[in-house]
């Protein structure tokens, strides 16, 4: 799978905690924007 081809969609994060953890398991994964 191309990595054009992954979406990464937040709905409603209940905290703004969450979408920097979402961020950091995307630099992880090598992910970008």
């Amino acid at each position: 799978m191309d990595q054009a081809d992954i979406r990464i969609v937040l709905v409603a994060p209940s905290h703004p905690g969450n979408i920097g953890a979402a961020a950091r398991a995307m630099k992880n994964m090598a992910l970008g924007e």
